[in-house]
């Protein structure tokens, strides 16, 4: 339920995805061969496979940290930290969340904001509501504000998520309009 955007074109990147890793690995970039292996583990969580991306995002996020490709590396981080929630380990999960919002530069809106959701999901586990609807209000509007529409959807899925649980309806229905506005009015296929 995290990831609906990324099933929808993850089978058809994960085989290229792979391809350049290999091609990566083979000609000694290493720091796109950690890139491409954090997009294989991001593609392995959204087909459900959370043990394999699991893998994925720690191979990813230790060869970035030796690499020090901080931009990248917060990314590997807080999907880290979500799939870890989504497997229970919420000690770790919340190591990794926070890891990320140290790793993430100042300049970088979008990881800004992608790190804030990962560490709303850990609280939401946690039970620290407060802390988690705070961390979510934050990230949308950072989304909504630099216009970073796919990610905002991603997390608006998230927090539409949180509120449902919780039997929080009116913000439901107010987060589920914003989503029905950033989705695409046609379903027909692009040429």
């Amino acid at each position: 339920r995290h990831t609906r955007y990324w099933r929808d074109w993850s089978s058809d990147v994960c085989s290229s995805d792979l391809a350049a890793r290999e091609l990566f690995g083979e000609i000694g970039n290493a720091l796109r061969e950690a890139a491409m292996t954090l997009n294989l583990g991001r593609t392995a969580v959204a087909q459900g496979d959370l043990e394999r991306g699991e893998k994925l995002l720690r191979d990813s996020e230790r060869a970035l940290k030796g690499l020090g490709g901080r931009g990248q590396l917060c990314e590997a981080q807080r999907a880290l930290a979500q799939v870890l929630v989504r497997l229970g380990r919420l000690e770790e999960a919340e190591r990794f969340a926070l890891e990320s919002r140290e790793t993430v530069g100042p300049e970088d809106r979008v990881s800004g904001s992608t790190t804030k959701v990962a560490l709303a999901e850990v609280r939401a586990a946690q039970g620290r509501d407060a802390e988690a609807e705070a961390l979510f209000r934050e990230a949308l509007e950072g989304f909504e504000f630099f216009g970073f529409r796919a990610s905002e959807r991603e997390a608006l899925e998230n927090a539409i998520d949180f509120f449902r649980d919780r039997g929080r309806d009116e913000d439901v229905a107010r987060y589920e309009a914003r989503r029905a506005e950033l989705s695409p009015s046609s379903t027909a296929p692009i040429a």
